[in-house]
């Protein structure tokens, strides 16, 4: 029986030469700057990284902002079908009161306006 060849860990000498590599982002250009410059530019260049990492932050935050209103958005509108479903359905099935009051529910996520019309109308 052949013995099997031992795996190895070494590091392919190609990788070597990526791990030195300095990292290229602002951030990273602006701290080795910061390192090498003088009192006034040192206080410039933290100014500005501070308005830099502010930024991100902020485009960011907006990007999670539309991000949960999409999913609000499709949330309200698949819960508004289910429940337009379910009234459809009660009133096919001759529970008139039930099926109405989810039929309104579902209409009201999605046109509220005419909702509180119809409901203005039906008090007189």
């Amino acid at each position: 029986m052949p013995n099997p060849t031992p795996l190895t860990t070494s590091v392919p000498p190609s990788s070597e030469n990526l791990i030195s590599e300095k990292p290229t982002t602002a951030i990273a250009l602006l701290d080795e700057r910061i390192s090498k410059a003088t009192t006034q530019e040192m206080l410039e260049l933290v100014y500005i990284r501070d308005q830099i990492i502010q930024q991100d932050e902020t485009r960011l935050h907006r990007t999670h902002v539309r991000m949960l209103e999409k999913r609000n958005f499709y949330a309200k509108v698949g819960l508004s079908f289910c429940s337009f479903a379910g009234g459809i359905g009660l009133v096919v099935a001759e529970f008139g009161l039930p099926g109405f009051l989810c039929l309104g529910a579902g209409l009201y996520a999605i046109a509220p306006n005419f909702i509180d019309r119809m409901t203005d109308s039906l008090k007189g």
